[in-house]
């Protein structure tokens, strides 16, 4: 797994990029079943400070998957968790083979009165996001949609939707 950071700006402070980001996989596990499908399922840890704000804390992320893909329906059923510092707000976006991005979920900033002066202190564990639907995909692995519930989206409405999220409780 690789970690990067994107640059961080303030018009004062000037423009930094973070050199000692964090990030491992751990819990991984990989299923065959008795449908033909595959699941694997796995943490990803993300840790990284604000460059612009020397001593700053980090601000941490634990994500749990469980992806079971089905070739023969053409299908991928996403399941994931996110806990942190809920701070700043998040975007999880997963890939297909074609590099076209679809959103998993949002988590929006739960700063509420004392902003990350407080809410990054530590390695939190606070609920940023829970996701639940199926990626509908064609022959070479390509999105074509997404299905939660009896609802469908175009890859375009969907990534719309969580686009239009509200970065803020």
């Amino acid at each position: 797994m690789e970690t990067s950071s994107s640059p961080s700006h303030q018009p004062i402070l000037g423009t930094a990029i973070a050199k000692d980001e964090k990030g491992s996989i751990t819990n991984f596990k990989s299923t065959d079943n008795q449908d033909g499908s595959s699941t694997v399922s796995f943490t990803a840890n993300m840790a990284g400070h604000n460059p612009l704000v020397p001593g700053s804390p980090d601000i941490d992320v634990h994500s749990n998957f469980t992806l079971t893909e089905n070739d023969a329906a053409g299908t991928i059923k996403v399941n994931a968790s996110q806990f942190g510092d809920a701070v700043p707000s998040a975007e999880t976006l997963i890939g297909d083979t074609k590099g076209n991005q679809l959103f998993i979920g949002v988590s929006p900033a739960q700063a509420g009165t004392t902003g990350p002066y407080t809410m990054l202190a530590g390695d939190n564990y606070r609920l940023m996001m829970v996701a639940d639907f199926t990626i509908t995909m064609d022959g070479k692995g390509v999105f074509t949609g997404v299905k939660r519930g009896d609802n469908k989206y175009t890859v375009d409405e969907w990534n719309k939707r969580n686009q239009s999220a509200p970065t803020h409780n």
